[in-house]
């Protein structure tokens, strides 16, 4: 275990108290502008917390106001939102070490592979990949069938 294993974060109560926060996190930052994130949990009547985000773009300022606020280039994700950015990000990433354009089918395996009678998943896709690549099953899957 290093120190990236293990990482402190502080959820405070926001002064309306109907939420929390967690210090914005800096996504990007160069000499003229920076992108921070920052998480918000909400307060919902059922007990549980729905985490929104809020993204906010800001210029350099002259001093002693440092930074300020790019009100058309910040944005507040509800948890709907955040949630579908989150999953679709998982996907994007998945991606990005292959160098190769074209169609790509994302498979995520149930924790273990208790399901596949311990087969990897790369034996598991491989085989979904035989299956997909039969003439007759490509060409219904493609509608020409």
């Amino acid at each position: 275990m290093n120190s990236e294993d293990v990482q402190i974060i502080e959820v405070k109560e926001a002064v309306s108290r109907n939420l929390s926060y967690v210090e914005p996190v800096v996504l990007y930052q160069s000499s003229i502008s920076k992108v921070t994130a920052m998480p918000i949990y909400i307060d919902r009547s059922s007990g549980t917390k729905d985490l929104s985000l809020k993204i906010v773009t800001e210029k350099k300022g002259q001093p002693p106001h440092n930074w300020f606020t790019v009100e058309e280039k910040s944005i507040s994700l509800n948890a709907q939102t955040t949630i579908s950015l989150y999953s679709n990000l998982k996907k994007f990433l998945s991606l990005a070490g292959h160098d190769i354009d074209g169609e790509y089918i994302i498979i995520k395996p149930h924790e273990g592979n208790q399901y596949f009678n311990n087969h990897s998943s790369e034996e598991v896709a491989n085989a979904i990949l035989g299956v997909l690549n039969q003439p007759e099953i490509a060409s219904h899957l493609s509608g020409k069938s």
